[in-house]
């Protein structure tokens, strides 16, 4: 998503990225619940983690970032949506 930039003029690029993570946050919130809900249980048990373990407050802030992330970028596209489709209109109009 950071590498899909507005700026660039690449509007197509931007909206198909959007979109395609968009479709994928279900199951990635869902697996993300799951491990929280593994490390806090491995927790009550006293588990050892391994030194290489990620701790779940990583991951966490890791996917606050990522959703704040996704928030700008579909804001950005509700902005931009109209504006390209305009563009390809104006490009079909001049097709014909």
């Amino acid at each position: 998503l950071e590498q899909a930039d507005s700026v660039s003029g690449d509007l197509t690029t931007l909206c198909m990225a959007v979109l395609k993570v968009k479709a994928c946050v279900p199951d990635w919130t869902q697996q993300f619940e799951t491990l929280q809900k593994s490390q806090k249980l491995l927790d009550r048990q006293r588990y050892s983690f391994p030194d290489d373990w990620i701790p779940m407050e990583q991951v966490a802030g890791d996917w606050a970032a990522f959703c704040q992330i996704l928030q700008r970028r579909d804001r950005v596209l509700d902005l931009e949506l109209p504006k390209l489709k305009s563009l390809l209109l104006q490009r079909e109009k001049q097709t014909e």
